[in-house]
């Protein structure tokens, strides 16, 4: 007599959980309307986030999965190569600098030797 007691029970609460949940998702909709629809932009921004992700977790995988020396040496890589690119990036700013201070000693040899001339 005791069981189909607790068996109504569990149907009631059952019951009760399904209207929770049923308000909880109307609720969810409602609130969901007044959020504005994602531009073009964000969605391709999105998609391109989720790529990078993808990819970015295959890398990790494949590094994982490698053995101490190969990790070793992958890293002895990456710390090469990006040396080299910072030593292009500083190999740009010198050289930009240098024409710069050339182009201001022209501009200043330019004031004071051709433009004083014409002044007499």
């Amino acid at each position: 007599m005791n069981q189909p007691n607790s068996q109504t029970d569990w149907e009631k609460r059952l019951q009760e959980l399904e209207a929770e949940v049923n308000a909880s998702d109307e609720k969810q909709t409602t609130n969901q309307d007044y959020v504005s629809q994602p531009s073009p932009m964000s969605a391709s921004s999105n998609q391109f986030s989720s790529q990078v992700q993808g990819i970015t977790n295959q890398v990790r995988r494949w590094f994982d999965e490698l053995p101490l020396l190969g990790k070793v040496v992958v890293g002895a890589v990456g710390v090469g190569i990006s040396l080299s690119l910072l030593k292009t990036v500083f190999q740009l700013l010198t050289s930009v600098l240098t024409l710069a201070i050339i182009g201001a000693l022209g501009y200043v040899g330019y004031q004071v030797f051709i433009k004083s001339q014409t002044n007499k």
